[in-house]
């Protein structure tokens, strides 16, 4: 069954006027354009070309300290987080990027096979011994665990997945839309299951994945088959397990458009066999926010369906 939510239609760059910044009866026409110019102008400076963007120059932090040592250390590093992601969840993982912060690095990195996900961990630095405190890594907010979660997820439904994955692609091809770049994903991503056309959130208070997480820390040569056997699909709340779909129109300075968000809309509702769960789908322009995976452009348009 397809829920879908009451859609918010969020278009174009507009009167802003944006909360309360200009009290209308006082302003005049002039002063409401060199509001409305140096909105888009903030806009602009927020965002870049979602075909260029890939956060290369990103940084969490101003922590030269910790930078002076990074590329000295950077094998150690490297190592250090494949030997913690082998020693605590059984996988192995390729390190993407390296980031400074102001006692460490923050490392992200995806993991290799089935078990597929986009994660970081943070690594602590003596930066008086110039020394990797390997046996000190650590992770937030159940970040970790909730991406093994959602990547089981996908794992036991790579079918369902497969078809999201075509449907998205076919929407991209037959209409001047893009997804994000991979390098994008690889830089700064951590947000578990990813693709260039959508990532996912598993929230942790859903119980249905715990279980196919405890059987595969128990035994992480299991397969599907064994997986699903302990995964109790009644007890699943699609609510609690989002897909962020994020495209954007290919050409620059283009609205959104109109007929083919409403095409990528249908084809989601009466799509055959896609993962259960609750999409947040978004058609935006050509621009993407630096510096974050989640985009807030003001030229988008959003939806919400809930597959059940």
């Amino acid at each position: 069954m397809k829920t879908y939510k009451k859609h918010a239609l969020l278009i174009i760059l507009i009167p802003l006027l944006l909360n309360g910044c200009i009290p209308i009866s006082t302003t005049t026409p002039k002063e409401i354009e060199e509001h409305k110019k140096k909105l888009e102008k903030e806009r602009k400076e927020r965002n870049e070309d979602v075909l260029t963007y890939t956060a290369e120059d990103y940084k969490a932090y101003d922590a030269q300290e910790t930078e002076d040592f990074t590329e000295e250390l950077r094998d150690e590093i490297i190592q250090a987080t494949k030997d913690y992601m082998k020693k605590n969840f059984y996988l192995d993982i390729q390190v993407n990027n390296i980031l400074t912060n102001i006692d460490g690095v923050t490392v992200y990195f995806e993991t290799k096979g089935h078990i597929h996900f986009f994660s970081e961990v943070r690594i602590p630095i003596d930066l008086i011994n110039k020394r990797v405190l390997g046996d000190k890594v650590k992770y937030y907010d159940d970040l970790l665990d909730n991406a093994m979660k959602a990547s089981l997820y996908a794992y036991m439904h790579e079918e369902q997945f497969s078809e999201l994955d075509r449907l998205l692609g076919e929407v991209a091809e037959e209409n001047d839309v893009v997804g994000m770049r991979k390098e994008l994903i690889q830089n700064i991503g951590r947000q578990g299951y990813m693709t260039p056309y959508y990532f996912t959130e598993y929230v942790n208070t859903d119980k249905a994945l715990v279980p196919v997480y405890q059987k595969y820390m128990d035994a992480p040569s299991s397969n599907k088959e064994q997986l699903l056997k302990v995964f109790h699909s009644e007890d699943f709340n699609p609510e609690n397990f989002k897909i962020y779909i994020q495209l954007f129109m290919k050409e620059p300075d283009t609205e959104p458009d109109e007929k083919t968000f409403r095409l990528l809309m249908d084809k989601i509702k009466t799509g055959n066999q896609l993962p259960r769960g609750h999409y947040i789908i978004t058609l935006n322009d050509n621009q993407k926010e630096k510096e974050t995976i989640h985009n807030k452009t003001l030229r988008s348009k959003k939806e919400e369906i809930i597959i059940e």
